[in-house]
């Protein structure tokens, strides 16, 4: 490939000094061979923007340069505020038309009448159910036993020491009253003094009406005398 000439782009053989066609000298610069292209660069024929396209960019560009516009008020605008105004004066109107209406009155009337009759309906019927007897538990007579024997053991007095035999201690009772008891046997009424215990671990109650004012297990010796007072909160005294 020869060397291009780079003032009339003419190719010319390898080794020439000047060009073949317009006499211009030729010089090996090192940068290997060069190429020449010619366009033929038409001019642009584009269309003119219409209207739209004008009002868009320009909005666009007083965006960027001012912000963003609060969107308009329409409230205050006049003819809003004339069809908001019709449209609360025609709901009032069929509002009140409705309340007003004769059949409406009725309709409510008969309402509130057959609520009124279900409710006292359903209690009357409720009412004239037939009642079911139902019979007593097997252990109920048991336990009526149990509460008459147990009302008449605390009204029948018991001397424990002569029923057990033997030597006994002695016990004294204080308090503001009741009725004493050892081992589940009614013995005396409470103040009591000199009682005679059975030796051994016994459990001593003073217990007025229903409620139990001492409640104590001591183990009785020979020879000991012992002193409860329930009103102390049952504490216990032993005297020699």
């Amino acid at each position: 490939m020869g060397e291009r000439c780079i003032l009339c782009g003419a190719e010319n053989p390898d080794g020439a000094t000047t060009c073949a066609e317009c006499g211009a000298a030729l010089v090996a610069d090192g940068r290997g061979d060069v190429e020449i292209e010619v366009y033929d660069v038409q001019p642009a024929t584009g269309e003119k923007p219409g209207y739209f396209e004008e009002a868009l960019a320009a909005t666009r560009e007083r965006v960027r340069r001012e912000g963003p516009s609060p969107p308009p008020d329409v409230s205050q605008d006049p003819f809003i505020q004339k069809e908001l105004e019709a449209g609360y004066e025609i709901r009032e109107r069929r509002l009140s038309h409705r309340l007003r209406r004769r059949r409406s009155v009725v309709i409510v009337a008969v309402a509130v009448a057959l609520a009124v009759f279900v409710i006292y309906g359903v209690r009357w019927a409720v009412a004239r159910l037939p009642k079911y007897e139902y019979a007593e538990p097997a252990y109920a007579a048991g336990t009526d036993l149990a509460l008459e024997v147990a009302a008449e053991l605390e009204s029948t007095k018991v001397d424990v020491a002569a029923a057990v035999g033997g030597p006994a201690a002695i016990l004294a009772v204080g308090g503001a009253g009741g009725k004493i008891f050892i081992d589940g046997h009614y013995v005396a009424d409470a103040p009591a003094e000199g009682l005679s215990v059975p030796l051994g671990r016994r459990h001593v109650i003073v217990k007025r009406g229903n409620v139990i004012t001492l409640d104590e297990t001591i183990d009785f010796k020979l020879g000991e005398g012992y002193s409860l007072a329930p009103a102390s909160a049952a504490e216990l005294g032993r005297t020699p």
